[in-house]
């Protein structure tokens, strides 16, 4: 029977990521053969943070990205930084700690996991590593030495994780390093491993009072948004004339073949707090009646981010006349809330049950 389009996209991708992990896997056999000194589970911790990233493009894609997308920064809001190696490269290293993450956390990624480790060639400490999607520790930490040993104490817990040092390199970074730092710790048969540490030097302080009752997961999702937070903010204090040239811009123009839902769900991922907002679907269906009633104001030199700020308002609950203008400096927000007010009324008054309060946008109006 002849295969449809469909299935032989379907074909190709999968053929493509059995290609590539066969590859990966001949390379670490090579690797782990001619090396006696190279360490397993530093060597598949290692591959982890590159195989997320190829499988983008494959049966995984949507997952992964849905995933990625909730703790990388919109490409537009960093383009301007990648030319900066003091933001590049952590941030990169800080991608790959975000996709080890996504392996040991989510179920499409553990199923990545278990695929990895089924080929995985070495059979020594297997058994430690099918375990670290429970006992892996995404934390701060400090450098503590004791007695000849090196440990990462965990700034929340107090918890201390006697640390394997395997690579030269590593070692000296550890040893000189003062300053909390964020990692993600994975046990193996001589103590935890990592392979990456990002430095937390001059960045805000978290107050414990707003982290001390917040579960593990929860906790694990606060300290990367805080650390991405922070890069970006460190970068930018230090770049004074490219804060002033980088105008926030995001084109409002609508994709070939986009559903509304597929066009209205990428403006809103433009924006954390939107992304993250608790009535997602409320908002979702409102800015998709938005781009229903005024299809000839999305076009691609638009900027669509006071769009997003509009929308902020209307799920804000605030006591004031939101189409006066001298309530709301945004004039191009301004015209956006005039016209949903005055031609979305119903679908307005639909929503006032899942307002939220000021405060959660951390900003003032």
């Amino acid at each position: 029977m002849k295969k449809t389009q469909k299935e032989k996209k379907k074909l190709l991708e999968e053929t493509k990521e059995n290609q590539f992990l066969d590859y990966v896997r001949r390379q670490i056999k090579n690797v782990l053969e001619n090396d006696p000194d190279m360490d397993d589970s530093l060597m598949f911790f290692s591959v982890m943070k590159v195989v997320p990233e190829y499988l983008s493009s494959g049966k995984w894609s949507k997952k992964t990205l849905d995933f990625t997308r909730k703790y990388y920064y919109p490409p537009n809001k960093i383009e301007k930084l990648h030319q900066i190696s003091e933001f590049s490269e952590p941030y990169k290293k800080y991608c790959e700690l975000v996709h080890n993450y996504y392996l040991l956390t989510q179920e499409e990624g553990k199923k990545i996991f278990q695929k990895m480790l089924d080929w995985f060639p070495a059979k020594k400490e297997k058994n430690t590593i099918a375990s670290w999607s429970d006992s892996f520790v995404v934390s701060l930490f400090h450098r503590v030495e004791l007695q000849d040993s090196v440990y990462f104490e965990d700034i929340r817990t107090k918890e201390r994780y006697k640390a394997t040092l395997l690579d030269e390199i590593f070692i000296h970074q550890i040893e000189t390093l003062y300053s909390p730092f964020l990692a993600l710790l994975v046990p193996s048969d001589k103590g935890y491993i990592t392979d990456t540490i990002l430095e937390c030097e001059n960045f805000d302080l978290i107050d414990p009072t707003k982290t001390k009752d917040l579960s593990k997961k929860e906790w694990e999702e606060y300290v990367f948004h805080w650390y991405r937070t922070n890069l970006l903010k460190s970068v930018t204090s230090e770049n004074p004339s490219l804060e002033e040239e980088n105008v926030e811009f995001y084109s409002a123009g609508r994709l070939m073949d986009e559903t509304d839902f597929d066009f209205a769900n990428r403006l809103i991922e433009q924006d954390e707090n939107l992304y993250e907002f608790p009535y997602l679907g409320q908002l979702t269906q409102l800015l998709i009646k938005v781009i229903r009633n005024f299809p000839h104001l999305f076009l691609a030199k638009v900027n669509a981010l006071p769009l997003l700020d509009a929308m902020k308002i209307l799920f804000t609950d605030l006591d004031m006349d939101l189409t006066a203008e001298y309530n709301y400096t945004n004039h191009q927000g301004h015209l956006w809330l005039i016209l949903i007010i005055e031609n979305l009324p119903e679908e307005v008054a639909a929503i006032q049950n899942y307002q939220v309060e000021p405060e959660y946008w951390e900003v003032e109006f």
